[in-house]
């Protein structure tokens, strides 16, 4: 869903919008704060829960800005995080971050170590981190492992090969009826149609089949985005091109690609979904991380498609009617 590439204008009445969201976040981590220390968790899980649904709000239009914008915000940031008390290595790898947004390249994984918080004082870790906080004394087993994308969140295997195996019909639902006209049309300039999202979508089929069946019929192979010989994409978003295909054709490849790959999972036994991989990004991965990792990553760009049918981006209204 690269859309890193167009400026974006706040007015002020989204300015105003934004602070307002930013103060409910502030005030439902506070409260569900005080319900945790008095032992109320079941409440605080809801007041989270809102704080997430804000977050994500006010985040969204941040899809659309320009690659030299998010660096030049970046860079602003980690100068006002030194006079903050963040440490120096949270700057600097800012700075990294900010030099591979500016050169449209990713961050492997050995220049983006593990980035740990306390989560009962909130001190920041980098790689490996100490057996007990030096803040607060809470024990490591208290650190969060903050992911690098919440495709990588872990599922478990039934889940994953449901979620898998529903992926076709769900599709098929929202591309029936639909005109060529509907699917290639954009919703904004720089944003996918419907058949460019379904193309990436099959894009990222073929990555997972290749992927699931080196692992395994390999020892711990290296897990590029593409085949040996061919130029390797930037990241895992960057599938090929299929611009002479058509949505129903995209559709049937990615169809067959799928079954295929939920016949081939729903036969593993235990030890072999925990057959490893090493990642450029991510490092070391099994077959359930990736299987559960794409899982995640149709049902992000599931909404996209969708919306973009429909002519609009993920979180805007839908039309009257439609």
């Amino acid at each position: 869903m690269s859309a890193l590439g167009r400026k974006v204008t706040v007015d002020e009445a989204d300015g105003a919008a934004i602070e307002r969201r930013l103060h409910r976040v502030g005030r439902f981590v506070r409260l569900a704060r005080a319900l945790e220390a008095g032992g109320f968790y079941n409440g605080s899980k809801v007041l989270r829960a809102g704080a997430d649904r804000e977050l994500t709000i006010v985040a969204a239009p941040a899809a659309q800005l320009a690659h030299d914008e998010v660096a030049a915000e970046i860079d602003e940031l980690a100068g006002d995080l030194a006079a903050a008390g963040y440490p120096s290595w949270f700057g600097r790898q800012l700075g990294v971050t900010a030099a591979a947004v500016r050169a449209d390249e990713s961050i492997p994984f050995q220049s983006a170590p593990p980035a740990w918080s306390c989560r009962v004082c909130g001190e920041l870790f980098l790689d490996i981190p100490p057996t007990t906080c030096p803040t607060c004394e809470a024990p490591a087993i208290g650190f969060r492992n903050h992911e690098a994308v919440w495709y990588l969140e872990l599922s478990d295997r039934s889940s994953t090969v449901d979620a898998l195996a529903h992926g076709p019909s769900q599709i098929g639902r929202v591309l029936q009826g639909r005109t060529d006209e509907q699917l290639d049309r954009r919703p904004r300039p720089a944003e996918w149609s419907a058949r460019e999202t379904l193309e990436h979508i099959t894009g990222a089929e073929e990555l997972l089949s290749a992927r699931i069946r080196r692992m395994l019929d390999e020892e711990d192979p290296e897990l590029v985005a593409w085949q040996p010989g061919e130029a390797p994409p930037p990241s895992d978003e960057a599938t090929h091109h299929r611009p002479d295909a058509g949505a129903q054709e995209l559709f049937e490849h990615y169809r067959r690609l799928r079954l295929a790959n939920v016949a081939v999972l729903r036969g593993l036994d235990a030890a072999s979904w925990q057959r490893t991989g090493r990642h450029p990004e991510w490092g070391p991965v099994t077959v359930l991380s990736q299987a559960s990792y794409f899982a995640r990553h149709q049902a992000a760009h599931q909404a996209q498609l969708a919306a973009a049918v429909e002519g609009r981006v993920p979180g805007e209204p839908r039309p009257v009617g439609a």
